[in-house]
């Protein structure tokens, strides 16, 4: 993790939104809570009102949810036996991530799956983990890319853009492609 585990909420599906670039270091008033932070959230608010940023600790406890009727996250093609609680923890009190359409979490066939992250090709590459190469080719499959794309040439905000997600039971990988 980038920061002192004491610093931030503990984010069970979205371990470290630092590295993700989502919280920031920044010293603020949070809109919700009204208590100056050392960090904000500056990812996707989904709500009526428009809210630059908010707190982690405000996301965390349900603040901003209950505050602005606000969700940080997309969710559907969830899986019946997924509890309602984990689509709740989601969609309402877990950080978004930015993407080129409106981000959208991934679920096993019994709970949310963990944000990994945005990839970046060469750090997959470099890496070497067969298991999350092919979660993301199954990805580009799904946009028909080659067999034979060259991960080298994903790069974080680019096009295509990969989200890799991670089965808390299973530790197996899943990701899903995106552009504009």
């Amino acid at each position: 993790m980038t920061a002192p585990a004491e610093d931030l909420p503990n984010f069970e599906y979205f371990p470290d939104p630092i590295a993700d670039g989502c919280v920031v270091a920044m010293l603020a008033t949070c809109p919700c809570c009204g208590e100056d932070r050392k960090y904000m959230y500056r990812g996707p608010i989904y709500c009526k009102e428009d809210i630059p940023h908010v707190c982690p600790w405000c996301i965390h406890s349900g603040e901003a949810e209950r505050k602005w009727d606000a969700s940080f996250n997309d969710a559907y093609s969830i899986p019946m036996n997924v509890p309602k609680q984990a689509i709740k923890t989601v969609c309402n009190r877990t950080p978004g991530f930015e993407s080129w359409q409106t981000n959208r979490w991934l679920f096993s066939e019994t709970d949310a799956m963990v944000f990994v992250g945005e990839i970046d090709g060469a750090a997959l590459l470099a890496e070497a983990d067969d298991a999350k190469m092919a979660a993301c080719r199954k990805a580009l499959d799904e946009w028909h890319f080659p067999e034979d794309f060259d991960f080298a040439g994903i790069t974080r905000g680019g096009q295509p853009a990969i989200y890799l997600f991670r089965d808390r039971q299973s530790g197996e990988y899943s990701a899903y492609a995106d552009m504009t």
